[in-house]
């Protein structure tokens, strides 16, 4: 479950998604909901997947899953479930993947580490 520091995350408004403009900039505008759920998850395991500008920020399960999910409210993860909308569908998939369920496509992980330089 999400804790209580990532409500704060959500109920914060932030003036802008930290991913935003590396995906509209670098990965062609938009993510499928298929190559967001590798990316959240990739994420959470390593930094190296995003520039270096944005690694100076916490990129922890609550971050993440908030982030994942305002992307998904933005209409940037296209083709996305209405559940993809909740930090808990996010949250959900670390633990899925932490528990060996998620294969890693190792094309679109070695797209990501490239446009993240």
């Amino acid at each position: 479950m999400v804790s209580g520091a990532g409500w704060l995350i959500r109920n914060v408004r932030r003036y802008q998604m930290l991913l935003d403009a590396h995906i509209r900039q670098k990965l062609g505008g938009s993510l499928s909901s298929g190559d967001a759920q590798q990316f959240a998850f990739l994420l959470f395991l390593t930094l190296v997947c995003i520039p270096p500008e944005l690694r100076s920020h916490k990129w922890d399960r609550d971050l993440i899953t908030s982030e994942f999910s305002d992307l998904v409210r933005a209409g940037i993860i296209v083709d996305s479930s209405e559940a993809m909308r909740e930090p808990q569908f996010w949250d959900e998939l670390i633990t899925s993947g932490l528990r060996q369920r998620i294969e890693l496509d190792l094309k679109l992980v070695e797209r990501l580490f490239q446009q993240a330089r």
